[in-house]
């Protein structure tokens, strides 16, 4: 993914990007399918930009039960909360849910940005932005858990991401178990009920790929 097309990097000339990723000490680095970008338990220093790929940001309990908390695609950003707060430790882990290239930037640096203001005001105005977007996602998310019965959720879910595509059909970034992870529900009951909701007409879907029908 082009540098510029990030939002963090928005309205920024390619050379004062690469002065930037300098001064922070920018890294580049790919990971594996499964392969944990970061782990929690540990302290953060730096936070990542998703470069290529994806990734799942999720939580395990005590007892090794898992849930998705939301994923992070080319252009986002994550694990900069818990970068800009070190150090505090981490209580999420980043997962590569396929190979992944990210650039992992030292938080710190970006507090002590010493450029010149126009491009210090740009920059800090970016991250304002992504910040604000992720919080908007994880409402979203909040608004989906918040509903009791499977089937709620699950239309809830659909609902944000045919308005987020602008279409009835779209392709969800979750396989079975993943779905069911993020919306915090058992696999075979949400694939019991995928199959109801088919069965009676409100969506049609092969693997990541859905459709709603009108009468949903």
């Amino acid at each position: 993914m082009k540098l510029s097309n990030i939002m963090l990097f928005k309205n920024i000339k390619d050379e004062d990007i690469l002065k930037i990723l300098d001064y922070v000490q920018a890294k580049k680095q790919i990971f594996q399918k499964g392969e944990f970008i970061i782990n929690a338990g540990g302290s953060l220093k730096k936070f990542g930009i998703v470069l290529k790929g994806t990734a799942h940001i999720i939580n395990e309990d005590f007892w090794g039960e898992r849930s998705i908390i939301t994923d992070v695609k080319e252009g986002d950003i994550f694990g900069e909360v818990y970068a800009v707060m070190y150090p505090r430790v981490c209580e999420v882990s980043a997962v590569a849910s396929d190979e992944t290239e990210v650039i992992l930037i030292d938080a710190q640096k970006i507090m002590n940005f010493k450029f010149s203001c126009d491009l210090h005001s740009v920059f800090m105005k970016n991250i304002v932005e992504m910040l604000a977007e992720k919080n908007l996602v994880l409402t979203q998310k909040i608004r989906h858990m918040s509903k009791k019965r499977i089937r709620d959720k699950l239309i809830s879910y659909f609902s944000s991401e045919s308005i987020k595509n602008n279409s009835v059909d779209f392709y969800i970034p979750f396989n079975r178990q993943q779905l069911a992870d993020f919306l915090s529900v058992d696999r075979s009951a949400m694939s019991k009920e995928l199959c109801r909701m088919r069965d009676e007409g409100l969506i049609k879907f092969r693997k990541n790929h859905f459709h709603l029908e009108k009468n949903m």
